[in-house]
């Protein structure tokens, strides 16, 4: 178990032999590509990953907790693995594709200017959060807590309205497809 505190991390051999139990607090990790890395039962606590390449790492058992992801590269990622206590996250100008976010509570997680294709959300509290300038094309979202969430500047999305909890969620009216794609209707 190794113990990294308040560090700018630019090398990746400083993360290579972290095993689980591993804690990384209040680090700066910039310009890495860890996709040969292993995060699996690792803490981040308050770190900031900038221009880093994350996509298809092992999350099993890890916690990421105030962890801000910008301008990285986090594609095929199974947040779904990680800790559930604890989560959260916020994404700016970040490649979320192909993810995977199932059962976790998102509501203290930011998602902003990010691309979110064919991103799996199930069973997640986003209540409140909002999808700021985000696209969202084949994004699925089912069994979510959308109250309050916010998709006025989010593009591409569908959502079922019976298969999420939506009141209070805000959308632009020449979005309304969005919510009626599912139907299958004709409107001129």
């Amino acid at each position: 178990m190794k113990e990294l505190y308040d560090l700018e991390i630019t090398n990746l051999a400083e993360l290579v032999d972290l095993a689980p139990g591993s804690v990384v607090e209040n680090c700066r990790l910039q310009g890495l590509d860890l996709q040969a890395v292993s995060l699996d039962g690792i803490r981040f606590v308050d770190c900031d990953f900038n221009t880093c390449n994350v996509s298809s790492v092992r999350l099993h058992q890890s916690a990421w907790r105030g962890v801000h992801f910008e301008h990285c590269k986090l594609m095929g990622m199974r947040w779904d693995t990680a800790k559930k206590e604890g989560f959260a996250v916020s994404f700016k100008e970040c490649t979320l594709d192909y993810s995977v976010f199932a059962g976790i509570d998102l509501s203290k997680s930011a998602f902003v200017a990010s691309s979110l294709r064919e991103v799996a959300f199930e069973g997640c509290h986003l209540a409140g959060v909002a999808f700021e300038r985000c696209r969202m094309a084949g994004v699925v979202i089912t069994g979510c807590d959308l109250r309050g969430a916010d998709f006025r500047t989010a593009v591409d999305w569908t959502i079922h309205p019976s298969e999420n909890q939506l009141t209070g969620a805000r959308f632009y009216r020449d979005q309304l497809w969005g919510l009626l794609q599912h139907l299958d209707l004709v409107i001129e």
